[in-house]
Parts: C-alpha cells; structure tokens; sequence
C-alpha cells in the first residue's frame, strides 16, 4: 500500500529504528530471542544514563563469581575430608566462571545500560551502590533469559 508510513522509535541518542524490522519489537508480533540482549542491540534502545557503568558491571561480575563460588563450597563442604581439596576448588572454579558468564553473556552491554541510569558521578558514592544495582539486574535478567526473554 503505497504512503503508509512503517512505525519507528528513537534510541536515547536520536537515532532512528524501524520497529518493523528484526529485533524492532512490534507489538503485534510475538518475540523472538533475537529481540534480546547484545546481539539483538536492544542496549541502543533502552535509556542511558550521563555516566558509563562498565567498571560497576565488572565489579558486579566479580561478586556473582564470589556468590556462586560460596554457594558451591557450602554444598561441597559436607564431604570435606573424602574429596580432595583441589578436586573442591576446581568445581568451585567452574561453578563460579561458568555461572558469572552464563550470568553476564549477551547481556554485558544491557546490564551496563541499565546500571548508568543510576551513576551518581561522584565514584566513591557510585561504588557504595551501584555494583549491588548491577548485580540484582544481572540476576533478575539471567532469569528472564531462562524463560527466553
């Protein structure tokens, strides 16, 4: 049909999406995994803060791998004494790296986003929160990467 107009959106730097195109989001369609995460571009479409978060997501990174590393020492702590000890830490090792990456995969660029909404600008106040901000985020969508989305 000639003269109708295709919907579009701007990303918070102006520039211009078709929403009809892949990962455009079109409210009549149902999603598709390409509409989610890095790859998808869907961080140049979410709102961005003045300030960069990278180091905080970083930061956030490095405490999911203390987290899941302390949550698989605790489960193998029971048979401390009949496995040997750097049979222990490899899997701690792997659960920690793996489940931080699973974590933080495709969603680098999301999460750092997300997280610059929030920076303050003054670091040493930004440090005191914003990693835990990162870290929720992450989380909440490594859940929602569960489910697909």
């Amino acid at each position: 049909m000639a003269g109708t107009a295709r919907p579009q959106s701007s990303d918070s730097w102006g520039k211009t999406h078709d929403m009809t195109s892949p990962g455009g989001g079109d409210a009549g369609k149902a999603p598709s995994p390409t509409e989610y995460g890095d790859r998808a571009g869907e961080y140049l479409r979410m709102q961005r803060g003045k300030y960069r978060a990278s180091i905080y997501v970083l930061l956030a990174f490095v405490g999911q791998a203390a987290i899941l590393w302390g949550i698989a020492a605790a489960v193998l702590s029971p048979l401390q004494g009949r496995l040997p000890e750097s049979i222990s830490i490899a899997a701690c090792l792997i659960v920690a790296v793996g489940g931080a990456l699973w974590t933080f995969w495709d969603r680098w660029k999301v999460n750092e986003a997300f997280s610059s909404r929030y920076c303050s600008g003054l670091t040493n106040l930004t440090l005191l929160y914003l990693p835990a901000v990162s870290l929720i985020y992450a989380n909440y969508r490594g859940v929602r990467k569960l489910a697909g989305r």
